[in-house]
C-alpha cells in the first residue's frame, strides 16, 4: 500500500492519472522498484550491469520512472531512499528540469547548528551549512571533478528576522556558509535561519531555485549561569586523557619489508617517501621566497569517555611568544589524528629558521563546546606537551 501511494505521489508531478498508466510502464516501474531492493555498494562487473540495467528503464519510461524514483528520494525513511538517490544521479541527464529541481529541494540539506541556550558575553558561534544526504554521491562526476561548477549557491543567513552579514557565494553541493556570532547578542530569546539560493544549468538552459530552513529559536542567559557542559575533574579521567593523548615531531616514514612492484609487472620501483620534517604549510612570503613550516602532530588512539574541546597556543620558548593555531573538537569515543596548524604562519615564521624549540598549550574552551552541537561533556583540564621541535622552511 505504501508503495502505491508513493507512486501516486510521484506521477502527480505531471498530473498523470495513474489509471492511464500503461501495462508496460507499470512493469517497468515495479522492475526498477524490486532492482533497487537489491541495490549493491559493491563495485563489480555484476553489480555495474545491474545498474546499467536499472538505468536504462529509467531512460525508457521517463517522467514516470524520474517521478518515481523523486517519490522515494522525497521519504528519507523508505529503506530504498539512498538506492534511489544513486539511481537518479546516474540517469541525470534524462531527467527534465523540473525533475531536477525537486530533487534539488529533497537532497540538499540545510544545517542550523543551534543550542536551546547560550550564555551572555561568550563568544560563541551559531554555524550554517548545507549538504547532502549521502554527501558526494548524491552529485553527477565528470571525470575528476564535479559537475559543480554548474551549480552555483548563495548562502545568506539571518538573525531576528535580519539577514546577518553577507550572503557566501560558492560552487558545489556542500559547504559551510558562515552563522551569528553570539557574543555582544542581548538578553532573552531570538531565531536565526538561513536561506540558500542556487542555479545551475541543465540541457544548456540556467536554472534557479531557493531554499529555508526552519526557524531555530535559542536564548541568551545571564553570564553567571553554570557551564553545563564541563566535566567534573575526575584523576583518573585525568591520567586517561594525558595518557592517551600523543604528541609527536613527525609522522614517521613508512617502511616496507622488500621491494615495492606496482601490479601486473615484476620490476622493482624506487620509492621516494616524503622527509618527515618536510612543511606542511607553505606560501610565497612578501619576498617572494617560498616558505613553509613543519609542526609536530598529534594522535588520540583511545577512545576516552569526555570529548576534547581545546584552543591550541605554540609557545616559542626561546622568545616566549605565543601563537593561536586550529582549534582540537574530538567527540567522546572518537579517534583521530593530526598535525598542528598555525593561525598565522608568516607571523610565526618572521625572524626564524631552521628548527625551533616550542610547547604546545591546550586549553579547554568553553566557546568550542558551546559552538558544536556533538559536545556532551567536555575535559575541564588545560594539557601542555614537552619541549619539542618544529622547523622553518625556506626556499629559493
Amino acid at each position: 500500500m505504501k508503495a502505491w501511494h508513493a507512486l501516486l505521489l510521484a506521477l502527480s508531478l505531471h498530473a498523470v492519472d495513474a489509471e492511464n498508466l500503461t501495462l508496460e510502464h507499470r512493469a517497468a516501474l515495479q522492475e526498477i522498484r524490486s532492482g533497487l531492493a537489491v541495490h549493491s555498494d559493491a563495485d563489480t562487473p555484476e553489480t555495474r550491469a545491474h545498474s546499467a540495467k536499472l538505468k536504462e528503464l529509467v531512460e525508457a519510461h521517463q517522467p514516470e520512472s524520474g517521478d518515481h524514483l523523486l517519490s522515494i528520494i522525497s521519504n528519507p525513511a523508505d529503506k530504498l531512499n539512498k538506492a534511489a538517490v544513486l539511481l537518479f544521479v546516474k540517469s541525470w541527464e534524462s531527467m527534465s528540469a523540473q525533475q531536477i529541481e525537486s530533487y534539488c529541494q529533497s537532497a540538499l540539506v540545510l544545517k542550523v547548528e543551534a543550542r536551546k541556550r547560550y550564555p551572555q558575553g561568550v563568544d560563541a558561534w551559531i554555524g550554517m551549512s548545507y549538504g547532502s544526504m549521502y554527501d558526494f554521491s548524491s552529485w553527477p562526476w565528470h571525470g575528476e571533478t564535479y559537475e559543480s561548477p554548474l551549480f552555483r549557491t548563495h548562502g545568506t543567513c539571518f538573525l531576528d528576522g535580519d539577514q546577518n552579514g553577507k550572503p557566501y557565494n560558492f560552487y558545489g553541493p556542500q559547504a559551510g556558509v558562515g552563522g551569528i556570532r553570539l557574543k555582544d547578542l542581548a538578553l532573552g530569546k531570538h531565531t536565526c535561519s538561513m536561506v540558500l539560493d542556487y542555479d545551475f544549468m541543465h540541457h544548456g538552459k540556467m536554472l534557479k531555485g531557493s531554499m529555508r530552513s526552519r526557524d531555530s529559536e535559542f536564548e541568551i542567559i545571564s553570564s553567571s549561569a553554570p557551564n553545563e557542559l564541563i566535566a567534573p575533574k575526575d584523576p583518573k579521567v585525568k591520567k586517561l586523557v594525558e595518557e592517551s593523548f600523543e604528541f609527536e615531531e613527525t609522522i614517521p616514514t613508512p617502511v616496507f619489508n622488500g621491494p615495492l612492484y606496482f601490479s601486473g609487472t615484476n620490476a622493482p620501483v624506487a620509492v621516494k617517501f616524503p622527509d618527515r620534517w618536510d612543511p606542511q604549510m607553505t606560501w610565497k612570503s612578501s619576498s617572494g621566497k617560498q616558505r613553509g613550516v613543519h609542526l609536530p602532530c598529534w594522535k588520540v588512539a583511545q577512545k576516552l569517555p569526555v570529548d576534547l574541546c581545546f584552543k591550541v597556543t605554540i609557545l616559542d620558548t626561546k622568545t616566549q611568544e605565543r601563537f593561536p593555531c586550529t582549534s582540537i573538537i574530538l567527540r567522546k569515543g572518537d579517534v583521530h589524528e593530526y598535525c598542528f596548524l598555525v593561525d598565522d604562519g608568516e607571523s610565526f615564521t618572521r625572524g626564524r629558521s631552521g628548527f625551533i624549540s616550542i610547547q604546545v598549550i591546550l586549553t579547554p574552551s568553553r566557546e568550542l563546546a558551546l559552538t558544536s552541537l556533538r559536545v556532551s561533556r567536555y575535559y575541564p583540564e588545560t594539557i601542555t606537551s614537552p619541549v619539542m621541535n618544529a622547523k622553518v622552511v625556506e626556499g629559493d
